[in-house]
């Protein structure tokens, strides 16, 4: 093979090899973007129900601390000379 062959050569396999290529990474870049949604959908719904379980929290706190009030007024200075 001469040199007019394999420039030849190489010339037929960039022609062939860089749509595919590029092609290739289209692929790979709908797939990555199509996996980072799935994750934000599911960390949002995980962000939702833990956000549900904190008010939840909240509100138990607050009922706790109003029975504290009434049955040992108290019970917040008691508990900041404590710390």
């Amino acid at each position: 093979m001469d040199v007019g062959e394999i420039t030849g050569l190489v010339a037929v396999v960039m022609v062939f090899s860089i749509p595919l290529v590029a092609i290739w990474a289209g692929v790979l870049k709908s797939r990555y973007r199509a996996s980072q949604r799935d994750i934000g959908e599911n960390e949002r719904a995980e962000l939702h129900r833990l956000s549900a379980v904190a008010d939840s929290m909240a509100e138990r706190i607050a009922t706790l601390e109003s029975i504290l009030d009434a049955e040992v007024p108290d019970w917040r200075e008691d508990h900041e000379r404590n710390r």
